[in-house]
């Protein structure tokens, strides 16, 4: 196997601040509430539980929908330095800032991927 070459790229919080993305934010500004729930309810992926189902917790009963998630990644502990402003603002964030971490690198992963994928 012939190792590929890293390439590695540095931002600082000020370029990371300016990119440009292709949301189009004011069409997502103008969703309403009722547009949103209809959106949620008819996204396949999306596990959507009525009020009655998260009251009476019928929705644990069913069981199926656990079948739609996978099972969790085993984790593994390690020292990581990070800049201290990133580690601030995922602080800032509340509890559970280690997994949104954990999550905004897998969405990385994930882009970078199907970037270089084809």
């Amino acid at each position: 196997m012939s190792k590929q070459k890293e390439k590695i790229v540095k931002y600082t919080l000020e370029e990371i601040k300016n990119l440009k993305g292709n949301t189009d934010w004011d069409r997502v500004n103008s969703i309403t509430d009722e547009e949103l729930e209809k959106m949620v309810k008819n996204d396949p992926e999306d596990v959507y539980l009525s009020d009655e189902e998260l009251k009476n917790g019928t929705w644990y009963q069913k069981g199926e929908w656990l079948k739609q998630f996978s099972e969790p990644k085993k984790k593994t502990q390690i020292t990581l330095r990070l800049d201290e402003d990133l580690i601030d603002f995922f602080r800032q964030t509340g509890s559970g800032y280690q997994t949104r971490i954990n999550n905004a690198l897998r969405a990385f992963v994930e882009a970078y991927q199907n970037h270089h994928s084809s």
